[in-house]
Order: C-alpha cells, then sequence, then structure tokens
C-alpha cells in the first residue's frame, strides 16, 4: 500500500525513468487537454474533478476567455462514429459549473486550442449553476446541441473557478441522424441490431451477455479494424457481416460492469458466433490485464502497455467511486520466491503510480504484489497460460 511520502518518492523515480525504449508512455493529467479522457462510450458517467487547473493555461489565446478564472477542471475529447446530434448534461453540487467546447479541422486538437486556432463551439461559462446542458430543451444554462458528422473530434473541458475538489455527474449522447436498424426489441434487456440485408449469407453474430446470469446485456460497442464496420453501435446482439478477411477489434463497455476488450478474426466467408461476457463490478470482483506487459524482470512498462494502461486509466476515471487493488501477479514454476514477490509488488506500484500521474486520486487505489502465489493456470503447458500467470488485475474494494 502506497500512501504519504512514499508515493511522493514514488514519483519522483517515476518520473526519472523512462517507460520503455523508443516511444514514451505518456500520461498528461486530466485537468489538462492532452490528458483528456476520450469517451468512447456514451451514456453516464461519474468522475472526480482533480482539484487543479493543470499544467497548461489553454485558454489564454482566447480573448474571451482571457479573464476566466479556471481552478479546477477535467478535460474530455470525444469522436463522432456517425452523423448525429451531441447532446451533453454535467451536474455538481457547486453553484459554479461551467463548459467550453472546441473543435478544429487540424490534427491535434490541443495544440490548434493553444494557439487560439481552435473554434470555439459552444459556451456556458456563469457563476450560479451547478448544472450545464447541450440540449433541445428549453432550460436555464442551457446551449442547444452540437451538429456533428461522422469522424468530427471536439475536445471538451468543464471546470468550476473553486480550487475544492469535487465530483461532477456526466451524461452524454450522440443522436443519431438516421435511426439505425433496430430488428428486435423484445424487452428491456435485448437489443437486437441487424447491419446484414436478406442477400448476406454468411453472418458474424455478437452477443454480449452477463457471465453470472447468462442474460442478454445492451452494452456500449465500438468495431474498429475493417472499414465497413467501423463505427460505434449500441446493442446486446449486433449482427453483420465484414467485407473481407481480417482481424476486428471489439470494446465493450456498459455501466456497472467491467469493460471487455477482444480481437476476432472474421470473414465474410463464415458464419461465426462471439460471445462477450461481462463481469458486474462488485465488490470483491476483479478484472484482468494481460495486455499490460514489463521488460523482463523489470517493472519497466513496454510501450505496448499503452492502449491497455490507457482503457485502464479512462475506465477509473469515468467511474469515481470505485475502489480498486492493483494486483501484480508474476509467471514462476513452483513455490513462489521473494523476488518474484517484490518484483510482482513494484510492477503493480509502477501501474498505480500513471494512474496518480493522470490524475487519479491515489486515495482509491492500493498496491499489492502476489508473487507467482494466484496462477490462472497452475501447471501451464503453452507459452500463452504462462503469460496468462503474468498479470496485472484490478480487484473492487
Amino acid at each position: 500500500m502506497l500512501r504519504g511520502l512514499n508515493i511522493f518518492l514514488l514519483l519522483v523515480v517515476f518520473f526519472s525513468c523512462a517507460v520503455g525504449k523508443g516511444k514514451e508512455i505518456v500520461s498528461e493529467n486530466i485537468a489538462d487537454c492532452t490528458g483528456a479522457i476520450q469517451l468512447s462510450q456514451q451514456g453516464s458517467s461519474v468522475i472526480d474533478l482533480p482539484g487543479t487547473s493543470g499544467k497548461k493555461d489553454e485558454f489564454s489565446a482566447f480573448q474571451v476567455l482571457k479573464t476566466v478564472t479556471v481552478a479546477n477542471s477535467v478535460w474530455f475529447s470525444f469522436i463522432a462514429d456517425y452523423d448525429g446530434k451531441f447532446t451533453l448534461r454535467a451536474d455538481t453540487e457547486v453553484n459554479d459549473l461551467n463548459l467550453v467546447v472546441f473543435q478544429t479541422d487540424g490534427k491535434d486538437v490541443c495544440d490548434d486550442i493553444s494557439s487560439g486556432k481552435a473554434e470555439i463551439k459552444r459556451m456556458l461559462i456563469k457563476e450560479e449553476y451547478p448544472s450545464v446542458f447541450l440540449t433541445d430543451r428549453n432550460i436555464k444554462n442551457a446551449l442547444y446541441p452540437l451538429q456533428m458528422r461522422k469522424g468530427d473530434k471536439i475536445n471538451f473541458v468543464i471546470f468550476t473557478r473553486k480550487k475544492k475538489k469535487t465530483r461532477i455527474k456526466l451524461y452524454i449522447e450522440l443522436l443519431p441522424n438516421v435511426v439505425e436498424q433496430i430488428v428486435s426489441t423484445s424487452d428491456n434487456k435485448t437489443k437486437i441490431v441487424d447491419l446484414t440485408d436478406e442477400f448476406t449469407v454468411n453472418k458474424t453474430r455478437l452477443e454480449i451477455r452477463d457471465v453470472d446470469t447468462q442474460d442478454p446485456v445492451i452494452a456500449n460497442i465500438r468495431i474498429s479494424g475493417i472499414s465497413n464496420l467501423d463505427g460505434s453501435y449500441k446493442a446486446s446482439d449486433l449482427i453483420f457481416q465484414p467485407d473481407k478477411n481480417g482481424t476486428v477489434k471489439l470494446e465493450c463497455s456498459q455501466e456497472g460492469y467491467f469493460f471487455v476488450d477482444r480481437k476476432e478474426e472474421v470473414s465474410p466467408k463464415v458464419d461465426k458466433t462471439i460471445t462477450v461476457f461481462f463481469q458486474r463490478m462488485d465488490k470483491g470482483k476483479s478484472m484482468q490485464l494481460e495486455e499490460i506487459e514489463f521488460k523482463t524482470n523489470s517493472s519497466e512498462l513496454l510501450p505496448s502497455a499503452e492502449p491497455a494502461l490507457i482503457r485502464l486509466r479512462e475506465f477509473l476515471a469515468l467511474n469515481a467511486d470505485l475502489q480498486v487493488e492493483i494486483q501484480g501477479h508474476v509467471f514462476e514454476m513452483g513455490k513462489t520466491t521473494s523476488d518474484g514477490m517484490r518484483l510482482s509488488e513494484a510492477r503493480a506500484q509502477r501501474v498505480m503510480l500513471y494512474l496518480v500521474n493522470f490524475g487519479i486520486d491515489p486515495k482509491r487505489l492500493t498496491a499489492v504484489g502476489y508473487g507467482g502465489t494466484k496462477p490462472v493456470y497452475t501447471n501451464p503447458s503453452r507459452s500463452s497460460e504462462e503469460q496468462a500467470n503474468r498479470r496485472v488485475e484490478i480487484k473492487i474494494l
């Protein structure tokens, strides 16, 4: 467990070490544009404002924002997967919630914001309201939704003028201009979205299920890797046909569950069913993160771990109620050793420090090393099984 002075000393060590050869894993704080939380799912989230305005003044290049005081901020990034209206609601207990939305055609939104090249699309800066809205409804402290086209990217900041830490409840939704094709909505738990037509011969069916009850779960699904499928969907059952052989990446998430990321081989010539099981975020439940990898016999993070680390930090940022134990596990044949225990703890601490640097409150995190005492495979016979034993897990406390 890391607390007080130990956290400070380890942070100093962390900042002085490279996380891997070549490209470094950079973790910017959520109070800065460069550390913006990537909103890959629509719906509700709970986020802690970190109590700081970050290291950079993003407003100084805009005349209309030069006199605006920012004491406590959190930045977000959102990319539209289809044409629609971007809506938003944010609530807090402080009567001082503000919103600015930026958009640019440039490749780096944050650079364009810092230089004043970005366009301010929406701005709500008042001191007396605890909520901000982008909505068609006629209510106080609201502006109309932002029309977005597929591929458009926005960065927005929610902030207060007071430095005191606070928590916001955020709800976002991109309302499609075209109603999606829903084949069946038989109950509140099932939503079947069919992207094929009557002439499709071979189909791939993605099923999202609760691991304990086997019930369907309506989830946010992002698909990437094959152009005719790339996009975001909301369904418990998604039916599609790829236009070529290849690998698709599936990013599945839903409020109240651990996220699931997978890669699957698909083909237009083969019928296939892919079942993704969701685990509820109940106390005592855990999630394995095998993709967070380290240099051999070291706590040095490999650059290949970056996507999984980003996914983890944003999951924790969007679920501020969670208290978690970060578990380090190593692969050892036979009995675990003291070296294995130390290495697994150092790896858990390194992941924790990465999250703290991003803006996750260290009071929510505990780092523990278990060495080789809790293998997934007791007698591994394949390298993939050995790798599964060499992992990081997140346990809900």
